[in-house]
């Protein structure tokens, strides 16, 4: 799929095929720049097309601009849920960090509930459960291509009350990648995420 691009701008048949929906929603996006500072019109008649047929990354790609970038926070809250609804795992992660940012009880339960289903998920088809997580993190890295308006509280975090956690006995230096110690408690795994999350934005991670 990642040569679909060329293919539709250049082969009859695949521009032909292109015209699917479903094949619109759910070609990959992973050679194209989230900006398209001069985009072709090809370029740009693709991804409307895969805007047009709910592609979840595009719709993933419009949160980034449109939450950091152009500091539309409701219009990106609601075009994440509908990214994490069609099931792009990415926009569920950093759907997750936004609501522990919210400073809303519920909203933070949420927020917790969808980031730890990514960092204790193990996939059918992955050896590990970090395999699931180093994707989120790869792909919410586009962030650095954007000029950030509306960045997040990295200071925003959650009090431990779990006397088995084990966080506070390790020294942790960036994103841990020990992925099948669970020993953390769901609020220090968001905490350590989210914290790092927010140093990426602000670009000290």
């Amino acid at each position: 799929m990642d040569s679909f691009l060329p293919s539709y701008c250049s082969c009859k048949f695949f521009h032909e095929a292109a015209q699917d929906d479903f094949i619109l929603g759910h070609a990959s996006l992973d050679e194209l720049p989230v900006i398209q500072w001069t985009s072709k019109a090809e370029v740009a008649s693709f991804l409307k097309r895969c805007e047009h047929a709910q592609n979840p990354e595009v719709l993933y790609r419009q949160v980034m601009v449109e939450f950091f970038c152009n500091n539309q926070i409701e219009l990106g809250r609601e075009l994440l849920q509908r990214s994490s609804n069609s099931g792009h795992t990415v926009a569920t992660y950093v759907l997750g960090i936004i609501f522990l940012d919210s400073g809303d009880h519920q909203s933070i339960l949420t927020g917790r509930e969808l980031l730890n289903r990514i960092l204790t998920k193990r996939s059918n088809n992955k050896t590990s459960r970090g395999e699931d997580v180093e994707e989120c993190r790869k792909k919410s890295r586009v962030i650095r291509q954007l000029w950030v308006n509306n960045s997040l509280n990295p200071s925003q975090s959650q009090a431990c009350n779990s006397s088995r956690c084990t966080t506070g006995q390790k020294n942790i230096n960036g994103w841990s990648s020990n992925y099948e110690d669970m020993s953390d408690c769901e609020i220090c795994r968001c905490n350590r995420e989210f914290s790092h999350f927010t140093k990426m934005v602000l670009g000290v991670n």
